[in-house]
């Protein structure tokens, strides 16, 4: 098993980066990259994870899916929101309360 960095920033994070929107006090809206990531069978975000203080959220995808997923968070707590790419790997934002 390999322990994996996830990356914050580096070429591609356009495409990579999680991009988080609070839609309500408790919810937030991710979506992959301000570029929208493709999705095809060659390359695609497999998963978007949500860690916030003991509680966790997993959206899956697969290829053809839109890489964007709703999440219902604690409104006062630290999110941190990681993507996975099947080429390019881990990639983390952290919100702030």
């Amino acid at each position: 098993m390999t322990l994996l960095q996830p990356k914050t920033t580096d070429q591609g994070n356009e495409k990579h980066l999680p991009v988080v929107v609070r839609t309500a006090k408790d919810q937030i809206k991710v979506t992959v990259g301000s570029v929208l990531h493709p999705m095809l069978p060659e390359h695609f975000i497999q998963w978007v994870f949500i860690s916030q203080e003991g509680h966790y959220q997993i959206k899956t995808f697969a290829p053809g899916d839109v890489p964007e997923a709703l999440f219902h968070v604690l409104p006062e707590k630290n999110i941190l929101v990681y993507e996975f790419c099947n080429i390019h790997g881990l990639w983390l934002t952290e919100v702030k309360k």
